[in-house]
């Protein structure tokens, strides 16, 4: 079973450091609550904190700790549902100062936690010590949430999480966008389309591909290819295809707007199609990946 999430809040290191320790890179995406990968967020006291959601392994065997909190400081924390364990690592200039951990549902400590914590812990932490029934993992969250200020899952009034991705990932994203931009300029040139600017309002990050060769007189043909990213990370290649002409386009604009054929309503602001066929049933283009028959 999965831990279902870790977390380190970083003190006296910065963001960019935090990051290059870790591998990873902003997205400039912000999200209200935290989301697979890796999501990061600046505290109110100006630590730094990292969560990974949906964690396969605990967050001391998943990060060398010692090296991440090497001119800093760090309190780790990993949670998993079911079992119900916890674990809890502090550490100072890469030496540990506090572990603590639930085995089978008992309270494990190595070294001392800060004097400081919340009365109300202490308690808790001396019933325990008693021998009264007391969860520990639930104990060990409880003072995770003093010493990060974070509870797992927490959801905010507004988006303060930015999503983090991997830096190796993201070359590897950018190796294969390449690789099916290369891949598929090839096909379009074999197939009488060369690389051209956009010739039409254009999605950002789109490259397109024309041709003269239509058999229609001023008329050109053109392709619009875009690749995009699923939230797994797999690369997905979409196209959009147009028949441009410029002298159709004089004439349109050249007509009064009330002459224009629009929608069924009065107020419809789309034209009505003139005619229309299914793009693999045009004359003389040639059906890619469709089933005989």
């Amino acid at each position: 079973m999965g831990f279902s999430s870790n977390w380190i809040a970083f003190q006296d290191l910065t963001r960019e450091e935090v990051h290059r320790r870790l591998g990873l890179m902003p997205t400039g995406t912000w999200v209200d609550s935290p989301s697979r990968p890796f999501v990061g967020r600046q505290l109110p006291d100006g630590r730094y904190l990292i969560v990974e959601a949906s964690a396969h392994e605990e967050v001391s065997d998943n990060w060398n700790l010692a090296v991440l909190s090497r001119g800093g400081g760090l309190w780790a924390v990993s949670e998993i549902d079911g079992p119900g364990y916890a674990y809890l690592s502090g550490r100072h200039d890469g030496e540990q100062r506090c572990e603590v951990f639930s085995d089978d549902g008992e309270w494990v400590q190595h070294g001392e936690l800060p004097a400081e914590l919340d009365p109300e812990i202490q308690q808790l932490r001396a019933a325990a010590d008693a021998g009264e029934d007391v969860d520990a993992a639930n104990l060990i969250l409880g003072i995770a949430k003093e010493l990060t200020d974070y509870v797992c899952g927490e959801v905010l009034d507004e988006p303060r999480y930015e999503l983090l991705a991997p830096v190796m990932a993201g070359r590897k994203r950018d190796h294969a966008a390449n690789m099916i931009k290369v891949e598929l300029t090839g096909a379009m040139v074999r197939a009488g389309y060369m690389p051209s600017e956009p010739l039409a309002e254009s999605n950002e990050g789109a490259f397109w591909f024309k041709s003269n060769a239509v058999g229609i007189p001023n008329t050109i043909a053109a392709v619009e290819a875009l690749i995009s990213y699923s939230r797994d990370g797999a690369a997905i290649c979409t196209g959009t295809a147009f028949l441009i002409s410029p002298s159709v386009g004089d004439i349109l604009r050249s007509m009064p707007p009330e002459a224009l054929l629009r929608g069924d309503r009065p107020d419809n602001p789309r034209h009505k199609d003139v005619d229309w066929q299914l793009f693999n049933d045009m004359p003389g283009i040639e059906s890619v990946g469709r089933r005989p028959g």
